[in-house]
């Protein structure tokens, strides 16, 4: 009888339990949680922006976001296991996805050969993908495995290699493939203008070769190594090399004389960005410092807790700082025109043909921002007829 007492108790009890459980927020039931955006539309409006497209990768259980390229007309992402999917960077449609190859592998960047084909490089093989639809082209062996990224310079794919050779892989006739010993192990991807292809080593040096064969133009010697990525500067062209002895060199394209040397006092890990006649860098302790194209001894201004660049425009200079903000910065004085919280975002692009902020988060949220009455190159325009497209403006997005 006493147990019989005991398991009525019980089940009352039980069902008091379930009833309060079913009474909704308080019970046992949470109530749901809304997760806001990456990106609050309020800041965005506040910066005069708007979120052109955002897209949603279908990512299998287990996979995540690795990485973003941003190339002309097309964004690249490569997955936790090595999926590539190119993404049209006007609409966010996802236009192919491929399995690159083990998830333990790890791929090059993602060169892009005028707007047809992608190149990835996964060890020693070189693989081309169309652009339109992915159908692969028949893969490439290399001499060496890609140490720096790929530099697609029509019609050769460059790159350097950890023992020490800068090779030169043509895209259709593998006879007109070079390479050249550097006798140091190369990091800085290459650049090229002109005809010219430029390559910086470890052992502090940076060589001018030409660029459908061996042949050496000229050669400069720094006081350390070159580990950051070689670029171009603006409007004069001067080859921007920043070397770990704490400078920034401006060589001259002919000849290779230093047309200016900026001492940072700290070493350059970073690749410099060049907008207009403004040349832009980060030092090792996150210090952004701005400077003159044509005599870049004296920084203009500096600003600190600069992480890496994002983008430009004519309007600002976009940059991730250390505390997960986007800043938007003046050209004329680095004073901060608006910020964006970007510590939702993991997976960041540098964009360096416009102003277009390409974002995403791990679990495969990618989306395009873009300045209200910013001007950009998009497909529309780049698909129009040859006459059609004489004169014409890039589209205005209003």
């Amino acid at each position: 009888m006493e147990r019989f007492e005991t398991m009525k108790k019980a089940t009352v009890l039980t069902l008091v339990f379930v009833a309060a459980c079913g009474l909704g927020v308080s019970g046992c039931r949470k109530a749901a949680v809304e997760t806001p955006p990456p990106l609050l539309a309020e800041e965005l409006a506040g910066g005069d922006l708007v979120q052109f497209w955002s897209t949603t990768l279908p990512l299998d259980e287990g996979e995540t976001l690795e990485h973003l390229y941003c190339r002309r007309g097309n964004l690249y992402t490569v997955s936790s296991t090595n999926q590539l999917r190119c993404i049209d960077s006007f609409s966010g449609h996802i236009k192919w996805t491929v399995k690159l190859c083990d998830a333990d592998v790890t791929p090059s960047d993602v060169g892009q050969l005028g707007d047809e084909v992608a190149y990835v490089a996964v060890i020693d093989k070189l693989y081309g993908f169309l652009t339109d639809n992915g159908q692969p082209l028949p893969p490439r062996h290399l001499k060496m495995a890609p140490s720096t990224h790929l530099l697609v310079a029509p019609p050769f794919v460059y790159f350097g290699s950890h023992e020490g050779w800068m090779l030169a892989e043509h895209a259709t006739h593998r006879g007109q493939s070079w390479d050249r010993l550097m006798h140091a192990t190369i990091l800085s991807a290459p650049v090229a203008a002109g005809g010219l292809v430029y390559f910086a080593s470890e052992d502090g040096e940076v060589v001018a070769s030409d660029g459908g064969q061996r042949q050496v133009h000229w050669t400069f010697k720094a006081r350390d190594a070159f580990e950051a990525d070689l670029k171009l500067s603006g409007t004069q062209g001067f080859v921007l090399a920043a070397c770990r002895d704490y400078s920034l060199y401006a060589l001259n394209p002919i000849g290779g004389q230093p047309a200016w040397i900026c001492t940072t006092g700290d070493p350059i890990l970073q690749a410099p960005m060049a907008f207009g006649n403004r040349v832009y860098v980060i030092t090792e302790p996150h210090v952004m410092l701005a400077l003159n194209e044509l005599d870049g001894e004296r920084p203009l201004w500096s600003t600190e807790n600069v992480d890496r660049f994002l983008a430009a425009s004519p309007r600002a200079l976009y940059v991730l700082r250390t505390d997960g903000m986007i800043a938007a910065l003046s050209h004329q004085d680095g004073s901060v025109l608006f910020t964006l919280d970007a510590r939702r975002l993991d997976v960041f692009s540098l964009n360096e043909i416009d102003g277009q902020l390409f974002l995403a988060t791990r679990d495969g949220l990618v989306f395009a921002v873009r300045e209200i009455k910013g001007r950009y190159d998009d497909q529309e325009a780049a698909k129009a007829a040859p006459d059609e497209k004489a004169g014409q403006e890039p589209v205005l997005i209003q």
